[in-house]
């Protein structure tokens, strides 16, 4: 399937329906098209040439009836279609989707039995194809986490494995198709559902739940020195889950 380039602003997706669109320049929200959209709770989405793909999620707000549904947004004509992928996609909920080289890499997440994972599947929009790299190392089977790219590499962070609310860093390198777990320095607070920006290759997570209380924790990860710092920060921002990020400006919204 090929697609023509546009410029586009990439944004995450992690609510029920991608309604509405915030226009940060008007300062506005507007409504976009929900036709042939599947209703679902913490899918995964990223952006590839101008198109937004939103795969899997859960049929139920109760994390229950992980999907297989992979379904593509067009902004410049606010239209969703299906695109027709080859392969196999495994179902699955609050996995994260991450873009390499125009691909996308969904890891982890939890089945359709509600056990978390740790498998890497990667849809090649450009081929309309999934492909299941055989990967060295491992990660440990979470859900629910936060993903990032910094120098082409996959960083995941947090999230949870029944009721164990995570830490821990692992890394994957679509290069070599390799998981590694470094050395950290400074302290991360476990939790699942936190959102995540970049920005000058340091990754910003913010917020999220850690088993008993919804987060307004803001927690910064040097990639370069493998360490977590807490910055200073002025205003009392809404403790929350399951929220998204984007980066807008070198600001993070």
């Amino acid at each position: 399937m090929k697609h023509q380039r546009t410029p586009f602003l990439a944004f995450l997706l992690c609510t029920l329906f991608l309604t509405p669109l915030f226009l940060p320049a008007q300062g506005k929200w507007t409504s976009a098209s929900i036709d042939g959209f599947t209703p679902r709770t913490y899918p995964c989405a990223a952006e590839v040439d101008g198109i937004i793909y939103v795969i899997g999620g859960y049929s139920s707000i109760l994390s229950t009836g992980a999907q297989s549904t992979c379904e593509a947004y067009l902004p410049q004509t606010d239209q969703w279609m299906t695109p027709d992928i080859g392969e196999v996609f495994t179902a699955r909920g609050g996995a994260t989707a991450s873009v390499v080289n125009k691909k996308i890499y969904v890891i982890g997440g939890s089945d359709k039995s509600s056990t978390s994972i740790n498998s890497v599947q990667v849809l090649d929009p450009i081929e309309s194809v999934w492909i299941t790299p055989k990967t060295t190392g491992s990660m440990t089977a979470r859900n629910r986490h936060c993903a990032a790219v910094v120098g082409g590499k996959i960083y995941i962070i947090g999230g949870a494995q029944g009721p164990t609310y995570m830490n821990k860093v692992e890394v994957f390198d679509p290069a070599t198709n390799t998981w590694s777990a470094p050395t950290t320095a400074g302290i991360f607070t476990p939790r699942r559902a936190s959102a995540v920006a970049v920005i000058e290759d340091k990754i910003y997570v913010f917020g999220g739940f850690n088993g008993t209380s919804y987060l307004n924790t803001f927690e910064v990860f040097d990639p370069t020195t493998n360490t977590w710092s807490t910055p200073s920060v002025s205003g009392d921002p809404l403790p929350r889950a399951g929220a998204a990020a984007a980066v807008v400006g070198g600001k993070i919204y």
